[in-house]
Order: C-alpha cells, then sequence, then structure tokens
C-alpha cells in the first residue's frame, strides 16, 4: 500500500534485484497512489503506438479532498527526501515540485506541481522505448506555483546540516497521524479525476485518456483487496519489483480498477 517515492526508489533499486533472483514478485503503490496514473499512462501509450516516447500522467480531486492525519504525516515527511524522474530512459534525483504545469482537461487553466511516483519506475519497464516520465499533482489548483517554489526553498534548507532533522521534530511534534480519515458521507461528496497523455519526442500529444471515479481512500482500499485475490487465485509470473500493469496486464488492470471504482470515461469508451 505504500506510496511513498523513497520508499518506492528503495523497493524498485534495492530490493527488486534481489526479489527477481528470488523469483518472487514485489507489488508496491498499489492503490491510489500510483494505480490510477499507470493504468491512464498505459492506455494512452497503447492507444499512441510506437510512436510515443513519453508519458505524464496528472492527479486530480472532485469535490473537496480531505486527507486523513496519516496522508498528512507521510506527504510532510516525504517533502524533506529527495525526489526523482526519469530522464533520457534513466531515473535522476529530482527535488518534488519542480515543474508546474496547466493540465486543461481537468479544468481550464488548472496547475499541477511534478511528483516522484511509481509510474517513473513501472511503465518503462512495459514500454521500454519511453524516455521520459512525468508525474504531476493537481490537488493544489492555483497555489501549485506557490507550492513549487515553497518546494525549492525548502530544498536550500535541507542542505544545510542540522535543518532536517529539526524539520522532522517539527512534523513530529505538531503532525499528528493516525487521527483517522475522511468519514463515508465526505468521502462520497469527493472524486478522482486522472490523466495519462502518450507524447512524441517533439513533445505533441498523441494520445490522451482520463480515469474517474470514487476518491482515493475508497479506491486504495477496493484495488488492494482486488490485487490481493488476483494474485492468490493466479500467482504473478513477472518476478523482481514490478508496477501494476506488468503484473497483471492493462485489460485485467483496467477491469480491476473499474471494480475498485475508477473506469475510463465512458465518453472515450
Amino acid at each position: 500500500s505504500t506510496g511513498e517515492p523513497a520508499f518506492i526508489r528503495r523497493v524498485f533499486e534495492e530490493w527488486g534485484p534481489r526479489a527477481e533472483v528470488a523469483e518472487v514478485a514485489l507489488l508496491t503503490a498499489m492503490g491510489y497512489d500510483w494505480v490510477p496514473g499507470n493504468l491512464a499512462g498505459a492506455l494512452a501509450l497503447a492507444e499512441a503506438g510506437e510512436a510515443a516516447t513519453r508519458v505524464r500522467t496528472a492527479y486530480c480531486t472532485t469535490g473537496p479532498f480531505g486527507p486523513s492525519g496519516g496522508t498528512r504525516l507521510s506527504a510532510a515527511g516525504a517533502m524533506m527526501d529527495p525526489g526523482y524522474a526519469f530522464r533520457g530512459g534513466r531515473i535522476v534525483t529530482e527535488r518534488g515540485g519542480k515543474r508546474v504545469r496547466a493540465f486543461d482537461a481537468a479544468k481550464p487553466g488548472s496547475q499541477a506541481i511534478s511528483a516522484p511516483g511509481s509510474e517513473h519506475f513501472t511503465l518503462p519497464r512495459t514500454y521500454p522505448r519511453l524516455r521520459e516520465v512525468d508525474v504531476y499533482l493537481g490537488w493544489f489548483g492555483s497555489r501549485s506555483r506557490a507550492m513549487s517554489i515553497g518546494a525549492g526553498v525548502m530544498d536550500g534548507l535541507f542542505r544545510i546540516p542540522g535543518t532536517k532533522s529539526g524539520a522532522e521534530a517539527l512534523i513530529g511534534r505538531f503532525v499528528k497521524g493516525s487521527t483517522g480519515g475522511p468519514d463515508a458521507a465526505q468521502r462520497a461528496k469527493a472524486g478522482s479525476y486522472v490523466i495519462g497523455e502518450a507524447l512524441d519526442d517533439a513533445g505533441a500529444v498523441l494520445a490522451s485518456v482520463h480515469v474517474e471515479g470514487v476518491d482515493g481512500y475508497d479506491f486504495t482500499a477496493g484495488m488492494l483487496a482486488w490485487a490481493a485475490i488476483r494474485a492468490a487465485e493466479s500467482p504473478l509470473e513477472a518476478k523482481g519489483a514490478v508496477g501494476p500493469v506488468e503484473a497483471f496486464g492493462l485489460e485485467q488492470l483496467e477491469a480491476g480498477a473499474a471494480d475498485a471504482g475508477i473506469a475510463r470515461r465512458a465518453a472515450e469508451l
């Protein structure tokens, strides 16, 4: 279930090769972080064909977004860790929030900031032609630019010895985890809207796919259950650290995500 970037990177770079030798599969980030983007991105790449060498995904919300205490705590901690991106066919270290761009498909003029997700590791495994992968968060709307600037300032501060440990102590004191999440009524008011775009070398969008549905917490519960049942019924053939498309196949993953509450927009079917 863990979708924190530093943990994802460790799974793929440290434990993945060991798991491959042991002939077992490791699946991380099998919830809202970051299955919908993997699905939307893979659907767009499949539609675009071999000309697509770049892919980007964007996570947006509909209705009020009410994070749980655990989400707030883990997000605060993740902001202090080095991020990453996929550039030139390889993973490179890059701070989160470095880039800001608009996704009119979500809401005209709406902005999103770059973030490290699982797509950087997983989609190139399934689509080796990829040279660039981007993931964006559109949760902050008009505040995205300010968030990006703030992330840059924090990145500079944390390079000063002692500041990171001090910030960790403050977070532990003032940001409380395990305080409970949004209740059923709150979750019913919220929803998910995720964009996948496949691009060519010149940056032209070749295909765009949108998936949407329930809020992230309901989707995570359903997706984790679906993946566990599928893996128990039919052992995964993929070995090592793998992504959801590689583990289950695109068709089965699309069906599983729909069962969990997020599906491709009807107008695109």
